[in-house]
């Protein structure tokens, strides 16, 4: 089948971030715990590393970008603990939780 080819569902993949970047303006959107936006992270796996590599990234992000995370301070470096016990380093954390923690 001709829809099943990876390049044609790496195409959809990128197609369907494309569109929920066109109907739900940035502002709207919610917000990710991540410095990149999840959204931008699996478009970016997806264009680069293609299908699979792609709905890794999702999967991923799905699971562990949500509320009931907690930041922690371990040697001088902020780390995030997601609600699945997945640690963030300080690198990929979103500036605004960084700020939010120094207050």
């Amino acid at each position: 089948m001709w829809f099943f080819k990876k390049s044609n569902m790496r195409n959809t993949l990128l197609i369907i971030i494309k569109a929920y970047w066109y109907l739900i303006p940035a502002k709207n959107r919610a917000r990710c715990i991540f410095r990149e936006s999840c959204s931008n992270h699996v478009f970016n796996k997806t264009k680069i590393e293609g299908f699979a590599s792609g709905l890794k990234a999702l999967r991923f992000r799905y699971k562990n970008c949500r509320p009931g995370y907690h930041l922690m301070t371990v040697n001088n470096e902020t780390i995030l603990v997601t609600v699945n016990n997945e640690t963030i380093l300080e690198k990929d954390i979103d500036f605004r939780l960084l700020t939010q923690q120094n207050l």
